[in-house]
Parts: structure tokens; C-alpha cells; sequence
């Protein structure tokens, strides 16, 4: 975030053809009477996790016209931690003219320089604000309070809205290491993470076990086992349908955990004889003292630690390990998840293709691409540190495009191709690491109503195996609808390339 005061001795700021002041001395009027409400009033953000800094896109239909030196007022709810840095970004969608942006608190004010038309009754007004910081926990953000003035100062609608919901942060680095995975035994389990967002001394950390994990007994280590949180603790564990749930309460004795700490909690646990390490994920929160979860990591392998001198027995033991190695490097990746227990980068968000070359992923999902990079490349750091070569990957498209099997088997081929291209030569993953493709229709991986569904596959020796109902590609005189271009399109439309 920017100094504003220092910001105010410097030139205005040019987004397009609107110009942007910006200062701090102006604060919303007075009054709460609302004169009418706006129409369709809506505030969206664009990243809604707990304490992410990112854009608030805010739209509206005023039920009264703007004048051309009118003022628009938009409150932020008091859970936001920060709007001192907001700026308008792109203009104003329906107000032409220049406008004078302010912020105060939790206020941003857009005031109309008068060398505008006025904005008629109705007219949809829209625009989109950076350097928005969100809440510090999950749940209901609050009222946004939008108000309108004339030049006189006069109120001409307010609205409020309050559909905007935060979600859980991301607990970046999260591991659980176990010194004793034998059942019947008591062990003693690591935990640890670094917090995206401040954690109050009143707060708590759970951790739920895998559903095959009963925990019999536990306690906390002591007290200089634990890094990065002071005080005094009270634990308890809960047996629920999906696994233990062990609590880690803090006393409110302790000091706030600051933005961005790592954390280490040491427990001594007693398993079940019944069951073992356990063969699922972990879920790690941390939670305020109301119970709102402030971040979370529900794909928390289990690491049970070796002697030195041992060797991973199995595939499955060494996939856990490098899984749990990389993932407390990986930080956050929010649009995929990196499962190295089943050999896939799973893709959260989809990943659409470009119409006008149709070889292209869409210039918006640049920040997708980079994710997947930065996973390969960490994979990569910790399997050349313990001498495991190197890492494989292979891009598999499926496309229900088109009736005709043989054009989508092409056209998915070419763009696994395509795909392999980019993230060699744009985003420099190793070339000789990545493989592609394509398999048209044959094989219905499909997700809703999808037309394209992409796949990464991981392997240590370069073995991927052929998936079930896989075909040989239909024969055609033709090899590819063209050859995979190599050149990057970067800042086009959503509808160009990367």
C-alpha cells in the first residue's frame, strides 16, 4: 500500500481520459435517511479471501440522475482492513468527464469535475477499485453504504448492500509431521504453517485428522517445542463422522500472531491400535475467538518421519514425503492443487481457449499458467535435492467441441502441443520435462457442460500409462488443423491469447 500523504504532493494520476486525485480530507456526509435506493446495487470482489489485497468491482442503476458535478460516495464495512490505498482503475463505465478520487477511513469518494454530461435516471453506472484489502476472517464482510449528491451537497439516492461473503485465507506451507506413525503408540505430531492473517490471543488452531485416525489422548508438548505463539494453551479433541478434531485453544494471555508468521504447535497424541498414520488429508484452521475461520489448509498431507538411514519402502511413502516437502515451499496457489499422491495438478478454475486462435488459452488466465509453472518448478527444487531426477509432466486435452471425432482428436492434440510450448518457452519450465496429449472425444473426461477439460499428469520416471478407454487417433491425411504457434500474445482482450 501507497503513502497518500505523500501522494498528495505529487501530479494526479491519468487512468484513461479520467483524471484521479487523490487526498484524505474529504468524509462522507452526515445522515443516514435514505432518500431511494439505487437499482440492482452490487459489490463484488474480485479475490474474497480473508485478507487479500486486491479490486472491489461495484455497479449500480440510480434510480436519479448524476449531474455532471454530482459526487459519489461508497462506505466500506469496518471489518475491511484497509481502503487507504484504493484507486480507480480503467474510469467510470457510463460517466464520461474527469473525476476527483478522496479516501478517508473507509470512505472513497468520486467526485465529478462538472466537464461531464449528467447520468441519466437508470443508466447503469459501474467501476472497479484496487488496492482493496479484506477482512481478517471468513463470514458476512457488512454493509457497503453507496450514497449520491448534487453539487449543492444534496442527497439523491443511497443504497446499501451486503451480499459480499469471505472466505477462508490460505495457510501457506502447511505440514503435519508425525515422529511415530504406529498405532497404540504415543507420538508426538508437528504441526506447522505460516498465517496469512492475525491471530488473536483469544484465537484457536485445529487440526482434523483423516477419518481412519481416532485420537485416544493428547496433550500439549512443552512449552519450547512451539514457535511463533506465547501464552498459555487448552487443548481439546473432538470425535466427529470425518475424523478427529483436535483444538489448540488460546488463553488470551499471549500476544497477537502478526500477518504472515510461521507458527509451529507440538502436540503428544495417542492413536488408535485400530488405525495407523492414516491415509487422507489433514484440514488446518485457525479461527477467532467468536469460532470464524481466519485461514485454513484442508490438503494437508501426513509425514511420518524416518530414520535417516531408511529408505522410503514404497512409491506411495515417497510420493507422501515429496508431496509435504513441496508444499511447504509452494505458498499459495488458489486456482490449482498440486496432488503428487495421485501423480495431477487438478485445475480449480477452468481453462478456456481462445476463439480467434483457438490454440490459445485466454490472455486471462495468464495468472493460471503461472501457477502451474511455479508448481513444476518447486516439484523440480525438491526432487533435485534428493537426487530423484527429473520431474515428468504430460498436458492431456480432452475437446467435445465438435461432432466430428476426428476434428476434436486434432484440435485437442495441437493445443496439448500449444500448451507445452508456452510453458516452456514463456514461463521456462524445463522443455525435456513436459509432454502432451490430446484425446479428442474418445475418452468422456468431462466436467458440466465443458468443451474443453485439461489435465496434468505427474510421474516420476516418465510412465504415465494409458488412461481407461483411451483410442488410437482417428486416421486422417491431416496430422494438425496448423502447427502450434509459438508466439505469446500478452495484454489482448480476455478473448486473445497468452
Amino acid at each position: 500500500m501507497q503513502d497518500h500523504e505523500r501522494e498528495q504532493d505529487q501530479e494526479p494520476e491519468v487512468f484513461l481520459e479520467y483524471q484521479v486525485e487523490y487526498d484524505d480530507a474529504d468524509v462522507l456526509p452526515a445522515g443516514d435517511q435514505a432518500v431511494s435506493d439505487f437499482a440492482m446495487l452490487s459489490v463484488t470482489l474480485l479475490n474474497n479471501t480473508a485478507g487479500a489485497y486486491g479490486d472491489a468491482r461495484i455497479g449500480f442503476h440510480p434510480l436519479n440522475a448524476i449531474p455532471s458535478s454530482g459526487v459519489i460516495y461508497l462506505e466500506f464495512p469496518e471489518s475491511f482492513l484497509s481502503v487507504s490505498a484504493a484507486r480507480l482503475r480503467n474510469g467510470i463505465e457510463g460517466i464520461d468527464g474527469t473525476v476527483r478520487v478522496s479516501v478517508a477511513s473507509k470512505r472513497v469518494k468520486l467526485e465529478r469535475n462538472g466537464d461531464g454530461s449528467d447520468v441519466q435516471a437508470g443508466k447503469y453506472v459501474s467501476f472497479t477499485l484496487s488496492g482493496i484489502m479484506n477482512p481478517g476472517q471468513s463470514g458476512d464482510a457488512g454493509n457497503f453504504t453507496i450514497l449520491t449528491l448534487g453539487s449543492d451537497g444534496d442527497e439523491i439516492d443511497q443504497g446499501r448492500a451486503d451480499e459480499v461473503v469471505i472466505a477462508p485465507g490460505l495457510l501457506e506451507g502447511a505440514e503435519v509431521i508425525l515422529d511415530n506413525g504406529s498405532s497404540g503408540d504415543m507420538t508426538e505430531v508437528e504441526i506447522s504453517f505460516v498465517v496469512r492473517n492475525a491471530v488473536p490471543p483469544t484465537g484457536s488452531i485445529t487440526i482434523q485428522f483423516p477419518v481412519d485416525v481416532t485420537i485416544r489422548d493428547v496433550s500439549m508438548a512443552l512449552q519450547g517445542a512451539c514457535e511463533g505463539i506465547d501464552g498459555s494453551f487448552r487443548v481439546n479433541v473432538t470425535r466427529t463422522k470425518v475424523g478427529s478434531v483436535v483444538s489448540v485453544v488460546r488463553q488470551g494471555d499471549g500476544s497477537l500472531i502478526q500477518p504472515r508468521s510461521e507458527v509451529s504447535v507440538v502436540l503428544n497424541v495417542r492413536i488408535s491400535p485400530q488405525t495407523a498414520l492414516g491415509t487422507g488429508n489433514y484440514r488446518i484452521q485457525t479461527t477467532a475467538g467468536d469460532g470464524s475461520v481466519i485461514d485454513e489448509n484442508s490438503k494437508v498431507a501426513g509425514l511420518a518421519v524416518q530414520d535417516e538411514s531408511e529408505a522410503p519402502d514404497s512409491s506411495s511413502e515417497l510420493l507422501r514425503n515429496l508431496q509435504s516437502a513441496v508444499q511447504l515451499r509452494l505458498g499459495g496457489t488458489p486456482d490449482i492443487l498440486l496432488d503428487l499422491m495421485n501423480h495431477r495438478i487438478e485445475l480449480l478454475t477452468v481453462l478456456e481457449f481462445a476463439t480467434s486462435d483457438q490454440l490459445q488459452v485466454q490472455s486471462k488466465h495468464s495468472h493460471i499458467l503461472l501457477q502451474i509453472a511455479h508448481a513444476m518448478d518447486i516439484t523440480q527444487d525438491v526432487m533435485d535435492e534428493f537426487d530423484l531426477g527429473l520431474a515428468q509432466w504430460r498436458i492431456e486435452i480432452h475437446v467435445h467441441a465438435n461432432s466430428n471425432s476426428k476434428v476434436n482428436w486434432r484440435l485437442s492434440n495441437d493445443r496439448a502441443q500449444a500448451l507445452k510450448t508456452v510453458l516452456a518457452e514463456k514461463y521456462e519450465v524445463e522443455p525435456a520435462s513436459l509432454h502432451a496429449k490430446g484425446h479428442g472425444s474418445a475418452q468422456p473426461q468431462r466436467k458440466g457442460d465443458q468443451e474443453c477439460f485439461v489435465e496434468i499428469l505427474f510421474s516420476l520416471d516418465g510412465r504415465f500409462g494409458d488412461l481407461p478407454g483411451n483410442t488410437p487417433a482417428p486416421a486422417s491425411k491431416e496430422t494438425s488443423i496448423r502447427p502450434p504457434s509459438t508466439t505469446v500474445k500478452d495484454n489482448q482482450e480476455d478473448d486473445q491469447a497468452v
